[in-house]
């Protein structure tokens, strides 16, 4: 199920994934909203009838230098970027308690989180705030979920060549010459499907300091990796060091 507000593109996407061969459809919602969120959740159930994976990938940025940036700009950054990963997670994850698993193998969810939740940039203040408290909105939900075996993840990538970033950070000869290495979108594809399928794995942090929860004891632990933790996962889920 895609949900977005573009109801034009959304549909069209899942049209064109229905060529494709995929059981696809759309759902018009803003994610920022509990009611339309859990609209879209009583929509894709009634659908498919029960949800496994989400991928909170809702995003907007918003240029304005610290002194200059008014309220109502923040605010909307915030509720978009932060508050929608919270009130999908939560409900999402409240129905996959519910569901049955045969395999107890569980649920999983991936944020879309960026290197700016660490790298600031100093005209992109909600946006850089936001993508901080995503990573800390997935270890703390990781901590929380994983006693019902659903894995919480996100991955954190420097500059990927959306719309979005061509038109909020490759705005002129200087700036693209400082991006000397960017992505491109269909580059996710192995790392999503990585993280959502691999068992016993809950992360609860981007890919760039990526942080491990294991059983031990019956509590649950957490660590960085090691460097060589780190290349292992990234060679098991198809990615080079040096994309994130």
């Amino acid at each position: 199920m895609l949900v977005d507000v573009n109801e034009a593109q959304g549909s069209a996407l899942a049209h064109a994934l229905g060529v494709e061969g995929y059981d696809a459809a759309f759902v018009r919602a803003d994610v920022s909203s509990k009611p339309e969120v859990d609209a879209a959740i009583a929509v894709t159930v009634a659908r498919f009838e029960r949800i496994d994976i989400l991928v909170n990938n809702a995003g907007i940025t918003h240029a304005a230098e610290f002194l200059d940036l008014e309220e109502k700009d923040f605010d909307r950054v915030m509720a978009v970027n932060l508050k929608s990963m919270f009130l999908m997670s939560q409900a999402v994850a409240r129905l996959m308690v519910k569901q049955p698993w045969p395999d107890k193998r569980g649920g999983a969810i991936v944020n879309m989180s960026s290197v700016n939740a660490v790298l600031a940039i100093p005209n992109q203040v909600p946006y850089v705030i936001s993508k901080g408290g995503v990573n800390q909105l997935t270890k703390v939900s990781a901590i929380a979920l994983a006693p019902y075996h659903i894995r919480v993840n996100a991955i954190g990538p420097g500059t990927i060549l959306t719309e979005m970033a061509k038109a909020a950070v490759l705005t002129n000869d200087e700036s693209r010459r400082k991006i000397v290495n960017s992505g491109w979108t269909n580059e996710f594809e192995r790392p999503i499907y990585f993280l959502e399928h691999r068992e016993g794995f809950a992360f609860g942090e981007g890919m760039d300091y990526v942080r491990l929860f294991w059983k031990s004891e019956g509590k649950f632990l957490s660590r960085q990796l090691t460097r060589e933790e780190n290349v292992t996962f990234c060679r098991l889920a198809g990615i080079g060091l040096t994309s994130f």
